[in-house]
């Protein structure tokens, strides 16, 4: 039986989700589900954190998430979620 992993989210971040509606959040929810499916999916760019840790970007209908997978713990944690402004 593979590994279940569990999805963290960050406080700030879950406050940000609670506000969105129709298809921001519809998305957002089914990228939510699909890492803890497949917690090994890359974003659509990289960066380091302070400890040199890849973390995963991926946008989404105007969202920013930012995320990495502690396979270690069978964890996907959501660092940040941010609007992306708009030009």
């Amino acid at each position: 039986m593979p590994t279940e992993y569990v999805l963290f989210i960050r406080n700030d971040a879950v406050s940000l989700f609670r506000s969105l509606r129709g298809r921001e959040r519809i998305s957002l929810e089914k990228f939510f589900d699909s890492l803890e499916q497949n917690p090994f999916q890359h974003g659509d760019a990289i960066e380091r954190d302070s400890v040199g840790r890849q973390i995963e970007v991926k946008f989404i209908e105007g969202l920013r998430v930012t995320y990495y997978s502690d396979h270690a713990a069978a964890e996907v944690r959501v660092l940040r979620l941010h609007r992306i402004p708009k030009r």
